[in-house]
């Protein structure tokens, strides 16, 4: 669940500050008014193209963390008895 709600947040963060920059986003109330008129008609082709970005990038940014999920515990697996016999020969040399 914490996946879906990463990915979702900053696909959201992510499109949100490129429509920022390039302009051509509508904001929720606008959206919500023109369903209220049943006017979808008049939003912009570019809120589309953000839209889809958005879905895109949340789709992704999920299945790449999924992926990433267990490879973090597979690293941290250590033989800690290979380990303790390398720091006994160590001290041996003293």
């Amino acid at each position: 669940m914490v996946i879906l709600a990463t990915s979702i947040g900053g696909a959201y963060i992510a499109i949100r500050a490129t429509a920022y920059w390039l302009g051509g986003w509508i904001t929720l109330s606008q959206i919500m008014a023109q369903a209220k008129a049943n006017t979808f008609y008049n939003i912009p082709n570019k809120w589309w193209l953000y839209f889809f970005a958005f879905v895109v990038l949340s789709i992704a940014g999920f299945f790449y963390q999924y992926s990433q999920k267990g490879k973090a515990k597979k690293d941290e697996k250590v033989d800690h008895r290979r380990e303790l016999t390398h720091v006994l020969k160590d001290n041996e040399r003293f």
